[in-house]
């Protein structure tokens, strides 16, 4: 199940794509929320297609981009 309506084609890659994505908000001072929204799509954009670095956007603007046009369909309510 992926948190994001579309396919997962391969893995390989996709923690080094959520570290990717953390470590770029970080640099950017972004807020936890955006920094987890921006690790989540790197991940999930790495997984969709086949190969290693296949699906990674190619600016942080169209990262952004995809973030603002897709919902995340699973949410974390509480943290127990």
């Amino acid at each position: 199940s992926s948190i994001y309506e579309g396919p997962v084609e391969d893995t390989t890659g996709a923690g080094d794509a959520f570290l990717s994505g953390l470590l770029i908000s970080q640099l950017n001072e972004f807020s936890l929320e955006k920094s987890s929204k921006m690790a989540t799509a790197m991940s999930y954009l790495e997984s969709k297609e086949t190969g290693v670095r296949e699906g990674l956007p190619n600016s942080l603007s169209e990262l952004e981009v995809f973030i603002d046009n897709n919902e995340i369909k699973q949410k974390v309510s509480k943290i127990v």
